[in-house]
């Protein structure tokens, strides 16, 4: 009988927490209905991202094959440039013998190299680069402002004062020297990935976690004073306890809002520093780095530099109704 209780008691204990988590599901399915906005923004990015990473399984070209090279055979200089949708001379021979051959959705380079592919994997990297920086960001930023709002004193004092110089430095030209200087120092000429893109990560760690310490700080302050703060602190629970276990659940909305926003700064970033030659080395795509190699044929192939150019407008476009739409709903009386 006392069996029975408990696993009736422990089915009810169940049914609530899956009723519950089913009432969650729900509010976060009726919200997004209700905001147009976010919803759309966010199939639009589940649909990029989706496709960076299935396309490359499938599509029969890669991003840094010059097509136009053939072995112990002439070079094809009519794949370099190709318009969308055309095919080279010696691709239309192959079609004309009974060949299937893939089309070039966005064309090609001035090098022969297929541009959709190459667009792909420019998205790829630039999701990447937002996601992980902003969440590096966001944890360099919420460690930074608890530490300071919880010590207060000489602590928050001097490291209050290590953020007015870094806000007082000239953010792009900092951005840019310092990226400068990481890439010389660092010796980065790599076609790898992970090792191109660590001079960027360092420059977000170095300047992009200011914004999220500072309100992360100014709520501290503010929950400190608050009773159940002083009752952990009177039970001898640590700075490191509370912060863990008070702080951050009380600073979700903030957390939330402020990623949301690192990730299309991070992005935009990038794509400047790419830009400007001080991205991800070369054959690696990146958005950016695709616009800089093309906008020189911008009158003659309009299509190469703006392809890119308004996908990253776009995807930058999508985080910001997504941070606006969360900003509005979690912390209504700022409107």
């Amino acid at each position: 009988m006392i069996d029975n209780f408990f696993k009736e008691a422990k089915y009810k204990k169940n049914k609530e927490n899956f009723l519950q988590k089913q009432s969650i599901i729900s509010k976060i399915f009726v919200f997004l209905l209700k905001n147009k906005k976010i919803f759309f923004s966010i199939i639009f990015l589940i649909f990029l991202f989706l496709i960076s990473i299935l396309i490359p399984l499938i599509y029969p070209y890669d991003y840094f094959t010059e097509l136009g090279i053939f072995k112990n055979a002439s070079a094809d200089n009519s794949f370099s440039l190709l318009p969308p949708f055309k095919f080279s001379l010696s691709e239309q021979k192959q079609m004309q013998s009974g060949q299937f051959i893939w089309p070039h959705i966005f064309g090609t380079d001035r090098n022969g190299r297929d541009y959709f592919i190459r667009v792909i994997y420019a998205i790829r990297i630039s999701l990447c680069v937002g996601l992980i920086s902003a969440f590096i960001v966001l944890i360099i930023g919420v460690i930074y402002g608890a530490i300071a709002g919880m010590k207060g004193g000489k602590t928050d004092l001097i490291m209050m004062r290590i953020v007015d110089g870094l806000y007082a430095l000239p953010d792009l030209i900092a951005i840019i020297f310092f990226s400068a200087i990481i890439k010389e120092f660092l010796h980065i000429n790599d076609t790898s990935v992970v090792i191109s893109l660590l001079p960027i990560f360092v420059v977000f760690m170095l300047f992009y976690w200011i914004d999220t310490a500072v309100l992360i700080r100014s709520q501290v302050l503010l929950l400190k004073k608050r009773d159940f703060v002083t009752a952990s602190k009177t039970m001898g629970a640590s700075n490191f306890f509370i912060i863990k276990k008070h702080i951050i659940p009380n600073c979700t909305n903030i957390i939330i809002v402020s990623l949301t926003k690192r990730i299309p700064t991070a992005i935009f970033t990038e794509t400047t520093l790419a830009f400007l030659g001080l991205g991800i080395s070369k054959p690696i795509p990146s958005l950016g780095g695709l616009i800089n190699e093309e906008i020189n044929e911008i009158l003659n192939y309009p299509w190469l530099a703006l392809i890119p150019a308004i996908i990253v407008s776009l995807i930058v476009l999508a985080f910001y109704f997504i941070g606006e739409g969360l900003r509005a709903r979690l912390n209504p009386v700022s409107n």
